[in-house]
């Protein structure tokens, strides 16, 4: 959702947490991913800094309580998913390889 909305791709984001909302129940998520921070997360999608804030003390509250929980496999599948997608949209980030380039190391160091 970050990605989306960093690139001003509201419409994309709207999408993607509509898609989330969706998955809370499948996940059994819902107590942590509720109506209220759904209703939070629209109202400041365009504010990149508040939803960076957001969105990052979710997923380390839906860890927690997965941890407590003891719910070890869903929470491995979510750390997973978040690390997947965070690499592909990292490697999407790079247009030309360079040794030199950060975000290529960045990549690189992934192991």
């Amino acid at each position: 959702m970050i990605y989306v909305a960093s690139y001003n791709k509201y419409k994309k984001a709207i999408k993607y947490l509509r898609t989330v909302r969706n998955l809370r129940n499948d996940i059994r998520i819902s107590y942590v991913f509720d109506k209220s921070l759904i209703k939070r997360i629209e109202n400041i999608i365009i504010n990149k800094d508040s939803l960076i804030k957001a969105t990052s003390g979710t997923y380390f509250y839906i860890v927690r309580y997965l941890e407590k929980n003891k719910r070890n496999k869903s929470l491995a599948l979510i750390v997973t998913g978040a690390w997947i997608e965070s690499l592909y949209i990292a490697i999407r980030l790079v247009t030309e390889y360079s040794d030199k380039d950060k975000t290529t190391q960045l990549i690189a160091d992934q192991k």
